[in-house]
Formats: C-alpha cells, structure tokens, sequence
C-alpha cells in the first residue's frame, strides 16, 4: 500500500492505459496543469523513480491493471 489518493491513482491509470498527456489529463479532470505535475512528481518519489518513462516501465513490470 503506498498511500496513493484517489487522484493520483486516476492520473497514472489514464496516463499508462488511456496513454494521456498531463494537459489532457488536467482538462478530463478538471485540475490545472500544475496539479498534475505536482502529483506526478510525487508519484516520482514514492515509486524511486526520476521521470514518466521509468515509472510506465516499473509498473508494466509489475502489470498493474486498471
């Protein structure tokens, strides 16, 4: 369990499955582009990664689903 809100957890399903850029994930959400950098940096370090690519490696490793 890595304590992930409800938010983040939408941001990367849409991201690694609906492949969503950060602006269309701002706008299907109805948050500023700033949230979603923000939270995605976060997910950075729980995950003890550096950028989007590693973390869309780390999680097709470990097949996360939606």
């Amino acid at each position: 369990d890595f304590k992930l809100s409800e938010r983040q957890i939408l941001f990367l399903l849409d991201n690694l499955y609906g492949n969503l850029s950060f602006k269309d994930l701002s706008e299907k959400h109805f948050v500023s582009l700033s949230t979603v950098k923000n939270d995605f940096a976060r997910l950075y370090k729980v995950f003890c990664v550096s950028n989007l690519e590693e973390l869309r490696i780390l999680l097709l490793q470990y097949q996360v689903e939606a």
